[in-house]
């Protein structure tokens, strides 16, 4: 069975390099761009909506929490201008990079878990689960999550070596002193990769800390725009350690994905108001997260 999805990933990068020679017809239709502002950008982006969903593929608008006010209103807008309802917004907490690797994962499952548009919004919750998040940050005096403390506010322009921060799956932040050392990263294994952002500069103590990591293989991402908007500041690197084995991944998280039928508009998704028409559904059993 072939999914029937298509993802437009707004304020989202890329994290790995695209398929040089992608398939004729792709499982997963994926395009990337900025949260349009603009009129003229918002004409281009309910274009862009009308291609995806070419053959009633419904269209996820992935995109960072903090952007979500933005965001529902133009779902809201393409919704009754497109007449669709074949469009749902999925907000992540995850940083950018993170979220660019989500969306790989998305493209990279979804023929092994025949995703729809329902399983693929309960699918995203649980590959969040599965990342291990860091980032390195020069000053964390406009950083939202995790939230530093006050004597970090305080001390945030006098930390010469900046600020180590956990974003998953424990979220912390630490304040890297001079003799600060790079501790033993939790989650590395042989069938676990990595992806690293960021300048040469900003990226060096991600780069100690990858070095203690048991991966099969790490890459380093292109440059991205989106850092400062969700770091709070333009001296960043992100560092991910994700699974590399999709038949496995797909197998752990296969029955983790409940899903029941809409009373109203009919669709598939997760428990709770319906991701498509907003209307209530009863909520999935819950589960224990998946461990890394």
């Amino acid at each position: 069975m072939t999914a029937m999805l298509a993802v437009l990933a707004l304020d989202v990068p890329e994290a790995l390099d695209p398929d040089p020679e992608p398939a004729a017809e792709p499982a997963v239709r994926v395009l990337r761009r900025a949260l349009p502002g603009s009129p003229e950008e918002v004409v281009a982006f309910l274009e862009q909506v009308t291609e995806l969903g070419e053959g009633d593929r419904t269209v996820l608008l992935l995109h960072p929490r903090h952007r979500t006010a933005a965001v529902l209103a133009l779902a809201r807008l393409a919704r009754v201008a497109l007449r669709t309802h074949r469009l749902v917004a999925v907000p992540t907490d995850l940083p950018p990079l993170a979220s660019g690797l989500l969306v790989d994962l998305l493209v990279g499952l979804a023929d092994r878990l025949d995703l729809d548009g329902g399983r693929a919004v309960a699918l995203v919750p649980e590959l969040e689960r599965q990342l291990l998040v860091l980032g390195w940050v020069r000053t964390v005096t406009r950083l939202r999550h995790p939230e530093p403390s006050m004597a970090q506010h305080a001390l945030s322009w006098f930390a010469r070596r900046g600020f180590e921060l956990a974003v998953r799956p424990d979220p912390h932040v630490r304040r890297l002193r001079p003799d600060s050392t790079a501790e033993g990263v939790r989650g590395g294994a042989a069938g676990r990769a990595a992806v690293l952002s960021g300048t040469d500069r900003d990226r060096a103590w991600l780069t100690e800390v990858l070095a203690t990591a048991r991966v099969s293989r790490a890459t380093l991402a292109a440059p991205h725009p989106y850092a400062r908007a969700w770091f709070g500041t333009a001296r960043a690197a992100e560092l991910v350690i994700f699974p590399a084995d999709l038949d496995a991944l797909a197998a752990a998280v296969a029955d983790r994905l409940r899903i029941a039928g809409c009373t109203w508009c009919g669709l598939p998704g997760p428990g709770g108001p319906c991701s498509f028409c907003g209307a209530d559904r009863p909520p999935t059993a819950e589960l224990e997260p998946a461990p890394l």
